[in-house]
């Protein structure tokens, strides 16, 4: 069943994928990353529903846009710890991708944190990608697992534990 598709709106024109989705106070929240015509930087961008079919989105879209220094955001992730929204993140710089983490207290209005992962292992040395966060503490610590590439389609995953609350 198709729910969602690229629009004549500029910051959606030509692309709408990478769904996540959260649940609270019985309505579905989905972040998803969207693309322009002539643009693969991407932007995320918010809809909601209350039966997970039929979605409204927001009328101020997009939520959050690259900032300076990165070329495009991609692949979001969102939890929720304690009354805190979550959203991990690859940035593309000039010279690498990083995971990095962004906050809200209502979906709309997101601050970055920066960078919390950059490549490091020799199994990762070609990007990281995907983080996917562990939605509760485990052993008093909040963990999250990503893809690593060392050559093209040739990957690994890994874990990863951060301060983030």
């Amino acid at each position: 069943t198709l729910i969602l598709k690229a629009t004549g709106n500029s910051f959606e024109k030509t692309r709408v994928y990478n769904p996540t989705v959260i649940v609270s106070n019985d309505t579905m929240y989905m972040i998803y990353r969207a693309e322009g015509k002539g643009t693969h930087t991407g932007v995320f961008a918010l809809a909601y529903s209350k039966d997970g079919i039929h979605l409204t989105q927001y009328s101020k879209n997009p939520v959050m846009r690259s900032e300076a220094g990165e070329l495009g955001i991609e692949d979001p992730r969102m939890v929720k710890y304690g009354d805190t929204y979550y959203l991990f993140y690859i940035a593309n710089l000039s010279t690498r991708a990083s995971i990095q983490v962004a906050i809200s207290k209502n979906l709309k209005n997101w601050k970055s944190q920066g960078e919390i992962l950059h490549r490091r292992n020799e199994w990762e040395k070609n990007q990281i990608k995907a983080p996917a966060p562990v939605p509760q503490k485990l052993n008093g610590k909040y963990w999250f697992y990503y893809l690593g590439q060392e050559k093209a389609w040739r990957t690994k995953m890994g874990i990863d534990r951060k301060s983030v609350v």
